[in-house]
């Protein structure tokens, strides 16, 4: 039986969003393993040892801060633990983990510096990183999915560009729902938790998030706050 939002109730829809989420951070871990196996810990060995280290963290925490904020109801908003974050840096750490586990991607990131925030770190970086790991999977595999960190007159932007087949207006208006893959999806093997996700955790730093296609690139732009709310 397909898996619908329908089908599931609150504490499933967090069980289902956990395993999503730490889908990534397992990939990385599985990648840097593999990556110490052929160097026979090397010179990389710090490297790799750090990123897997960053990874489990991560992935630790997430999921403590999911499970913690057990809620019955499907709705339930996301909690946040907010702090200073660097914008760009935090771009870089997701940017850094995305290419690890696509070495055949080129991920570009456009970033002004000393953007900073009152945000909660791990969720921004779990939103970049399915906002690229949607675009390497809808995308032209042979061109860039180029990320961009920006500061506007009083809120911070991060834009996730691709180009390849746009999205069809139809699914448009929908593209946010849980387990909404529509026709794109048989290029990938995700289960349509990923812009969900996206959306709770701007609606949690009362942001907003919009998407766009046009002449064959699509974008993802989502505007946050900088200071606390």
């Amino acid at each position: 039986m397909p898996m619908t939002s329908q089908a599931l109730d609150g504490g499933d829809m967090r069980v289902a969003m956990v395993s999503h989420e730490l889908r990534g951070p397992i990939h990385v871990i599985m990648i840097g393993l593999e990556i110490l196996r052929r160097t026979g810990l090397g010179s990389a060995e710090g490297h790799v040892i750090q990123r897997i280290y960053n990874a489990a963290t991560r992935m630790s925490a997430l999921a403590d801060q999911f499970l913690g904020n057990a809620a019955p109801e499907t709705g339930a908003p996301i909690l946040l633990q907010r702090e200073e974050v660097n914008l760009a840096d935090l771009c870089d750490e997701s940017l850094d983990e995305c290419r690890m586990g696509h070495p055949d991607r080129e991920i570009k990131l456009i970033a002004d510096r000393g953007i900073r925030g009152s945000w909660d770190r791990l969720q921004l970086i779990e939103l970049v990183s399915n906002l690229i790991e949607n675009a390497l999977r809808h995308g032209d595999a042979s061109a860039p999915v180029c990320v961009y960190a920006r500061r506007t007159t009083s809120a911070a932007q991060i834009e996730v560009a691709n180009e390849g087949p746009e999205i069809p207006t139809e699914l448009l208006p929908r593209i946010f729902e849980p387990f909404r893959r529509g026709a794109l999806s048989s290029r990938g093997t995700g289960v349509g938790l990923g812009l969900y996700i996206v959306a709770k955790i701007v609606a949690a730093h009362c942001g907003t998030v919009e998407v766009g296609c046009d002449r064959g690139t699509t974008r993802f732009t989502v505007t946050l706050p900088v200071g606390s709310h």
